[in-house]
């Protein structure tokens, strides 16, 4: 059984003050974010300058994006589009991102030509646009994120580093203009936040890049009336390209002059600018957490900066210059005592780095950076913000024009817990990299922090098994591992627990007179398509419980055809680390029960044969289906570790045999029908010749060998059909 995601994942964090309400953070979330990146899906959704993939967002549960005049929403399991609507404008290069309004259920989008255009979050279809009147030599172009508050709407627009633009107001739901303010050098990056009576926003500085004759300004104006409350004049500071974010009374932000800004913020009355070099320039909204700013510079570097005094605390190296915001997860940090933090770069290859560190980590060397995603195969500039939903799958673009899915690693195992009967059946799980840390377990070498080790499947199996009621702070009531020793599982008491991945003990590679060296729970690494054993030991004095095998590891049989099966064991305790010519030396033939077993429960029910002293025993099955078997033993007899072999029992078996030019048919039916058997041969899937016979099947197995010599090549398919129907019946 495989877990499913929840698909409908409610927006938790946005780039560049996206929120639909004032924020106390640009981009945090409390979700499960990667640890160990790995690509879901990639989509192609833009391409080249004039259809630019956007910036994505998450809406209900789906992945907003515009590319081009066109809006588009992914299934953000798959990446596949599932609704476009048209747009009356195209946005601007494809950096400034739409804006969702929950209580609205709107998207609101930021265009070229000084336009905002309203869509319906389900339909994507226009509800309302809004041009802007401003007469300028160039059109204005929308490079600001829309920021929401109670009804209404504001954003700025830009024409160059020495027209005016307009910071504008309206009414979210019909997109009238309330108010509007011509802005010298206008607003670009520079989203805005909104307090109870006022809205903040950063300006360019009106004037060439370099020439600090004018300057920016920090504006709070009445979100009412457009009148101004205050107006600081950054003199000296250049640009303002970063949205405006609060916390602790005052509002934040950075200039492309190397600066991280603060000023206190009052009833909507700025004071106390206070402004400090960070020697490099900035276009990074902050992101504020317990008292750390985190921004990005242009000396590539992530800066962590103090809130209060803006001291650079730590310079954290990058491989080019983070334009982003930095995604902060909070998530691991109860177990780890570690913040996540995630960024983009802008150069090739254009992926994502992880930064894991202390929130009061005062060392750069004290933290752990890693590529959480390399991007190949898309290797690209990129200064978009990574966007994290309720499952903690990150998103983002870079200048492919792709838009990418990026999950926590995971491996898919298939897994079964044997005592008398099984607990748990074979059953398929999925299993993330570092799920034991968040319990608080440990993994030893040789596992590493980006494998997936048994100590990590246990946990998955218990969380499938107790749900809800297995959390971090309860795990130790069901499961108890310390250095790889296992003394609770499953809430009972019991040291008896032995595993094996794909039927071999898990083990180092060094070989003793003794065998190798076991490893415990925590250092045995499992890879996808693994096969993991669980099992106890039920022989509680010497425990010599044998590991029982059949001599097939899959059957498929005709029905009513006789299976032949053989079953073996060896003392698993006692020999499971050696090598293969050793166990095979010490293993023997099993007297035991055969059972049907419940595929979907793992209870044993008909005994249906059983072996004799050779291990060996006869079954058949009358009905075509899939059928699982096991053994146990004989009364008095040493416990058998139950095995797990599944009997597909089907109509029609072929066997092709190109070398002695024939078509062996093995068939039966429950009723006497008449069949058709054809034998083709192909090349490159066209047909070349057939070769046509006719049979009588019923209840009991039977053969049909026919003659191909006539076919030409080794690419032959059989069919078999019912004449009467001609339904096919292989």
């Amino acid at each position: 059984m495989r877990t499913k995601k929840n698909l409908l994942a409610l927006l938790l964090a946005l780039a560049l003050l996206l929120s639909a309400v004032p924020m106390v953070y640009a981009a945090e979330t409390a979700a499960e974010t990667p640890s160990v990146g790995s690509l879901k899906w990639a989509a192609q959704i833009g391409s080249g300058y004039t259809k630019a993939a956007g910036a994505p967002i998450v809406v209900n549960g789906n992945i907003i994006v515009m590319a081009g005049d066109e809006i588009m929403c992914l299934n953000s399991e798959t990446g596949e589009t599932l609704l476009t609507g048209q747009m009356s404008q195209a946005q601007s290069y494809g950096y400034t991102p739409p804006t969702y309004v929950e209580e609205l259920n709107m998207i609101f989008a930021p265009l070229g030509d000084g336009t905002v255009e309203a869509f319906d979050a389900d339909t994507l279809q226009s509800k309302w646009v809004y041009q802007d009147t401003l007469e300028t030599t160039a059109t204005q172009k929308a490079m600001t994120t829309v920021t929401y508050s109670d009804g209404l709407l504001f954003t700025g627009f830009w024409v160059s580093e020495t027209a005016d633009a307009d910071f504008v107001c309206l009414d979210a739901e019909t997109g009238e203009l309330k108010w509007s303010m011509a802005i010298p050098g206008g607003l670009y990056w520079a989203g805005a936040y909104c307090a109870e009576n006022a809205v903040i926003f950063g300006t360019d500085n009106g004037s060439a890049s370099g020439n600090t004759d004018t300057s920016a300004h920090l504006y709070s104006l009445d979100k009412l009336t457009g009148e101004i409350i205050s107006d600081i004049e950054l003199e000296g500071l250049d640009d303002v390209r970063s949205s405006v974010v609060y916390d602790e009374g005052r509002v934040y932000f950075t200039t492309k002059g190397g600066y991280i800004c603060s000023a206190a913020l009052s009833d909507g009355v700025l004071s106390d600018l206070k402004a400090v070099s960070i020697g490099s320039a900035s276009t990074s909204t902050p992101t504020i957490y317990k008292g750390r700013i985190y921004i990005g510079a242009s000396d590539k570097t992530i800066k962590v900066i103090d809130s209060e005094t803006l001291e650079i605390l730590l310079s954290i190296e990058m491989p080019a210059y983070p334009q982003c915001s930095v995604l902060l997860s909070n998530a691991y940090e109860e177990a780890t005592g570690e913040i996540y933090l995630y960024a983009t770069y802008n150069a090739k290859p254009g992926g994502i780095k992880l930064i894991k560190l202390a929130a009061d980590a005062e060392r750069a060397e004290d933290c752990t950076i890693c590529d959480l995603y390399d991007a190949a195969g898309y290797e690209q500039y990129c200064i978009s913000t990574p966007v994290a939903d309720d499952n903690g799958v990150l998103y983002y673009k870079n200048d492919t024009g792709c838009v990418f899915a990026i999950e926590q690693k995971s491996v898919t195992v298939t897994v079964s817990i044997a005592e008398d009967g099984f607990i748990l059946p074979k059953t398929e799980i999925e299993v993330p990299v570092g799920l034991a840390a968040k319990y608080g377990y440990e993994n030893s070498s040789p596992v590493t922090d980006s494998d997936v080790s048994m100590l990590d499947a246990m946990v998955r199996i218990h969380e499938i098994m107790f749900g809800d009621d297995f959390t971090p702070e309860t795990a130790n009531d069901y499961f108890v591992c310390s250095y790889g020793w296992i003394s609770l599982f499953l809430g009972s008491s019991n040291s008896s627990i032995g595993y094996t991945v794909n039927g071999k003990f898990p083990h180092d590679d060094v070989y003793t007179e003794y065998g190798y060296s076991g490893y415990t729970a925590d250092q045995t690494l499992v890879q996808d398509g693994d096969s993991v054993e669980i099992f106890y030991y039920r022989d509680s004095s010497w425990y010599y419980d044998m590991m029982a095998l059949f001599d097939q590891d899959t059957v498929t049989a005709v029905q009513n055809e006789e299976i032949t099966l053989n079953l073996s064991g060896y003392a698993a305790m006692w020999y499971g680390y050696y090598d293969d010519e050793t166990i095979a030396s010490l293993t023997y033939p099993l007297e035991a029960d055969i059972y049907l077993v419940d595929a979907e429960t793992g209870a044993f029910s008909d005994i249906i044969g059983e072996t004799d002293e050779n291990g060996d025993c006869t079954l058949s099955f009358g009905t075509c289906g899939t059928y699982v078997i096991s053994a146990k033993e004989k009364d008095g007899d040493t416990p058998i570790i139950a095995p797990w072999l599944e009997i597909t029992v089907v109509p029609v078996t072929t066997e092709i045999d190109a070398e002695n030019k024939k078509v062996t048919v093995t068939a039966a039916s429950n009723e006497n029908i008449t069949v058709n058997i054809i034998a083709a041969s192909y090349d490159d899937n066209i047909m070349t010749n057939a070769v046509l016979a006719e049979a009588e099947l019923t209840a009991e197995a039977q053969e049909f060998v026919i003659d191909i010599s006539e076919l030409d090549g080794e690419n032959i398919k059989v069919f078999v059909f019912e004449k009467e129907t001609l339904c096919p019946i292989n």
